[in-house]
């Protein structure tokens, strides 16, 4: 879904697959997971292809969470000349920091003071309330190196030096009880050096949550899953049809919004 991030005007879908999860597959040992080719983690990386890069003068972040954070995904959108925001998974990960010492993205974070503070609203769902959550906001630059398990695509297309990167994160402090704290840790492509650099990084964030209600117009407005067919290519042509009017459901929306006496035609 590409949307402009300072109007949040949907701009329409950048590209899109039908993806197949396999129900049964039998679980890899960890290290031996990205020599599978069907890992669905390289869905992220053939739409960032799909997508592919941006004209001249024009730059095109990635929006994910937390399923996109794999050395591959960055590498995908590097090559595409994109840039991306990514929440963190892997934690646990080493990294080089800009003095040469190696140590985990935790800890690099730990190291880091407090840069700031502000407040994120945080939308109800169905197991908690809204709530507006006081955070720290710290931010860091690191070089994420090529990984030890490596696979065919990773040893033809891996840099010769680790990729500049940089990691924001936002912390609660004092959560309701029994609330789990809000914590998000984000790579980026882009440079973050100043307070309100990384309350940008944030923000661009905070707007991966129209994908959710992307996917809601397609499921609930335009009913897809209620949609039974015979054989599978009927289903995934009237995906794409649907997937095109809940775009325009969705820039409706934002139209009622911002112009709500702008003429119906």
């Amino acid at each position: 879904l590409m949307r402009d991030p300072d109007s949040g005007e949907v701009l329409g879908l950048a590209g899109q697959e039908v993806f197949y999860r396999q129900a049964d597959k039998p679980r890899a040992a960890k290290n031996s997971r990205r020599h599978d080719p069907d890992r669905e983690s390289t869905v992220w990386g053939r739409l960032i292809d799909q997508v592919g890069s941006p004209p001249a003068g024009v730059n095109w972040l990635h929006v994910c969470d937390r399923g996109a954070d794999d050395y591959e995904v960055f590498r995908h959108a590097q090559l595409q000349n994109c840039g991306w925001v990514i929440r963190a998974c892997h934690l646990n990960r080493l990294i080089v920091t800009p003095s040469g010492e190696t140590l985990s993205l935790e800890e690099h974070l730990d190291a880091q003071p407090v840069r700031g503070r502000q407040t994120l609203e945080i939308p109800a769902t169905t197991s908690r309330p809204a709530r507006t959550a006081e955070l720290e906001l710290r931010f860091a630059a690191f070089s994420l190196p090529t990984p030890t398990v490596t696979n065919a695509w990773i040893r033809e297309h891996a840099p010769e030096q680790p990729l500049p990167m940089w990691v924001v994160e936002l912390i609660e402090i004092d959560p309701p009880t029994n609330a789990e704290p809000v914590r998000w840790v984000l790579l980026t492509s882009e440079r973050v050096e100043t307070v309100t650099q990384a309350q940008q990084i944030v923000k661009y964030y905070s707007q991966r949550w129209a994908i959710e209600e992307y996917h809601k117009a397609l499921k609930t407005g335009c009913r897809v899953e209620a949609r039974y067919y015979e054989t599978a290519p009927r289903l995934e042509r009237v995906t794409g049809l649907l997937a095109i009017v809940a775009v325009q459901l969705l820039r409706m929306r934002s139209l009622a919004e911002q112009s709500p006496d702008r003429a119906a035609d």
